[in-house]
C-alpha cells in the first residue's frame, strides 16, 4: 500500500517518524503473534496506513489541515499490542497511544498544544466523560470507515485468516458484528463527511454478506438465521454512548452441527475495558458445540 501521500503530510516537519512508527507497530503485531502462535503478519500497520488515509481525506471534506488527524490515526492503534499483549494492563490501547504521544513527539517539535490536543482527542475515543473535538470525530470516523464497505469485508476475512479460522467458524463468531455495525452506521458517525462516506459503504457490507450467506445455503454448504433484536433483550445498562434503540442484528447456525436442533442466543451486556460489550451465549438446548461471542455495542454519536 502506497504511503507516498502520507509522507508528504509528514516529513516536512517529522522526518523518519512514518519508518518509526511502521517499525514499532509491526513489531508489537509480531510479538503479540508469536505468543498467541499465530502466523506474522503486517495487518495492524496496513490497517494504521489506511485509516491514516481515510483521515486525511475526511479532514480535507472538513476544511481542516490534514497534520493532526494523520498523526492521531498513526498513534490510534500503536497500544494494541503492549508488551504483545492485548489491552495490557487492562488499559484501553488509546490510553498506551496518549503517553506515547507525549513521550515521543514533543522532542520531535511537536508543540505542547498541539501534543495535547492529539493526546486528548485519542482518549476521547473512549472515555465517556472527556469532550470530543472535531478531531476526535475525524480519527474515529476514519478507523470505521476502514472496517466498512469493501475494506471492511476484505478486513473481516483477513482476520479469519490470522485467527486460522475456517469460513463457517468465522461467520458463526464475528458475522452478527459486521452486520450490527452496518446496520448503525449513519447513527455511530461523528462527522458529515463520514456519514456521507458510511451511507454509501455500510449497505455494501450488508448486502455482500447476505449475498454469501445465500450462496453457502444454495449450494448445501452451511445454513445461517439473522434476525434482529432489540438491545432490552440483553440487559443494556444505560449509557450516554449506546442508544436504547440500538438493533443487534444475529447472525447464527440454523442448526446445531452435532445434534441437528435449533440454535439460540442468551444475550447480556457487560461493561469491558473501553466499551460496553455485547457477550452471547449460542448453543442448542442441550450445549453441543456451544460458543459465545462478543463484541462492543456500537456508539452514537453525542
Amino acid at each position: 500500500m502506497s504511503e507516498n501521500r502520507l509522507k508528504d503530510i509528514l516529513e516536512p516537519r517529522f522526518p523518519g517518524l512514518l519508518q518509526e512508527m511502521k517499525d514499532r507497530i509491526t513489531a508489537g503485531e509480531r510479538q503479540y503473534n508469536a505468543a498467541a502462535g499465530q502466523p506474522g503478519s503486517g495487518f495492524l500497520w496496513e490497517h494504521t496506513v489506511q485509516v491514516a488515509h481515510i483521515a486525511a481525506r475526511l479532514a480535507a471534506a472538513e476544511q481542516m489541515a490534514p497534520l493532526l488527524p494523520v498523526l492521531g490515526a498513526l498513534f490510534h492503534d500503536t497500544g494494541k499490542f503492549v508488551g504483545g499483549t492485548y489491552h495490557a494492563e487492562l488499559v484501553a490501547e488509546e490510553e498506551h497511544a496518549v503517553r506515547l504521544v507525549r513521550r515521543l513527539m514533543p522532542p520531535r517539535g511537536l508543540t505542547a498544544v498541539e501534543t495535547e490536543t492529539v493526546a486528548l482527542s485519542l482518549r476521547a475515543l473512549y472515555c465517556e466523560d472527556r469532550t470530543e473535538g472535531p478531531l476526535t470525530g475525524i480519527i474515529h470516523d476514519a478507523d470505521f470507515l476502514s472496517k466498512c464497505g469493501c475494506l471492511g469485508v476484505a478486513a473481516f476475512f483477513t482476520k479469519a485468516a490470522l485467527r486460522q479460522m475456517p469460513l463457517r467458524e468465522a461467520l458463526s463468531r464475528w458475522l452478527s458484528k459486521e452486520f450490527t455495525y452496518a446496520r448503525a452506521a449513519a447513527r455511530i458517525l461523528r462527522t458529515a463527511a463520514g456519514r456521507k462516506m458510511a451511507a454509501e459503504k455500510a449497505g455494501r457490507t450488508e448486502q455482500f454478506f447476505r449475498d454469501l450467506l445465500a450462496e453457502l445455503h444454495q449450494w448445501g454448504i452451511a445454513e445461517f438465521t439473522v434476525e434482529t433484536r432489540p438491545l432490552a433483550d440483553a440487559g443494556w445498562v444505560p449509557s450516554p454512548r449506546v442508544h436504547p434503540a440500538t438493533e443487534i442484528v444475529l447472525v447464527l447456525p440454523a442448526r446445531c452441527p452435532t445434534c441437528g436442533e435449533a440454535v439460540s442466543a442468551l444475550l447480556e451486556t457487560e461493561q469491558g475495558v473501553k466499551c460496553q460489550k455485547l457477550v452471547a451465549r449460542i448453543g442448542c438446548d442441550v450445549d453441543h458445540d456451544g460458543y459465545e461471542m462478543t463484541f462492543c455495542l456500537p456508539e452514537i454519536a453525542p
